[in-house]
């Protein structure tokens, strides 16, 4: 069964990174042995770890964290790239940084690590062109991930559709490079559970995340928020349910991003709270209708 999971960056403001103009500062801070403590409280199946709200990696940290999450069973994912991944495949230097990340993954227990390929916004003209540019940079990332038997779950980061993320799926052909899921993403560009239906058999993570608009207000240049989970357009039944049928096993890590001024009195843990408990009614759901 899949497990319930929260990404890090559900709790970016606790970790500093304020968003100037749509979000305020809560006037507190977390560690990433605090992120640990309140999934740890909840019960949940695991956490994704954020490199960019880590203090350091160093083995003495990375021993530290992992005894944690042993202390708890949580599971871990190590999420490199915030906020433009390889940009592109255009800086060397952001290839080098993703490889040296790739023992940390191993550290923390786990042979899965999500990746960024870029933080530009998607455009359907440029994609192509996109993708030749990647390609290189990410062929390389994949074959040092290779020798030290660890997963690149490249995500949709807002940068690339579904379509062209199966066509760098195809390219690379390797069982290492697969695919983290962002639901919210998806919606943001195309229809998410489409999207969700072409990638299932390559996912590895997840970001989901629920918003409050579809690809209709982006074309209209509106900013389109994130919600807590199930208080938003993504149709959350229908893409749990193809991620079980393609056999999906691992978390299901909830990413709330920048929510709209109607949640911005609703703390950080309300929210992942809200969502936590949605996601745990929707799987009990699933596993009494599953054959």
């Amino acid at each position: 069964m899949m497990k319930v999971g929260i990404d890090s960056y559900s709790f970016h403001r606790y970790f500093g990174e304020i968003r100037e103009g749509l979000e305020e500062d809560p006037g507190k801070r977390w560690t990433v042995f605090d992120l640990i403590d309140f999934a740890g409280e909840l019960g949940i199946g695991g956490v994704s770890l954020e490199t960019c709200y880590m203090t350091a990696l160093d083995p003495g940290f990375l021993r530290e964290t992992r005894s944690k999450l042993d202390a708890y069973g949580l599971e871990c994912v190590l999420a490199w790239g915030h906020p433009t991944g390889l940009e592109g495949g255009t800086n060397p230097t952001a290839l080098e940084d993703l490889k040296q990340h790739i023992p940390s993954a191993l550290a923390l227990g786990t042979s899965t690590m999500r990746i960024t390929a870029s933080g530009s916004r998607y455009s359907p003209d440029l994609e192509p062109q996109f993708i030749r540019n990647v390609a290189p940079h990410l062929r390389e990332a994949v074959r040092a991930a290779a020798d030290q038997g660890v997963v690149l779950a490249l995500e949709n980061h807002g940068d690339l559709s579904s379509d062209g993320l199966l066509r760098l799926i195809e390219l690379i052909d390797s069982p290492y490079l697969r695919v983290t899921l962002d639901t919210g993403n998806a919606q943001r560009i195309e229809d998410a559970v489409e999207a969700t239906r072409k990638l299932a058999p390559y996912v590895a993570a997840t970001h989901i995340k629920d918003v409050a608009g579809d690809s209709a207000s982006r074309e209209r240049g509106g900013f389109i928020p994130s919600t807590p989970i199930g208080k938003g357009t993504v149709n959350m039944p229908a893409i749990l349910r193809l991620l079980s049928e393609a056999g999906y096993e691992g978390l299901l890590c909830i990413e709330i991003d920048t929510t709209a001024p109607i949640w911005h009195n609703m703390a950080e843990e309300e929210m992942v709270s809200i969502s936590v408990d949605y996601l745990r009614g929707e799987l009990s759901r699933l596993a009494a209708t599953s054959p």
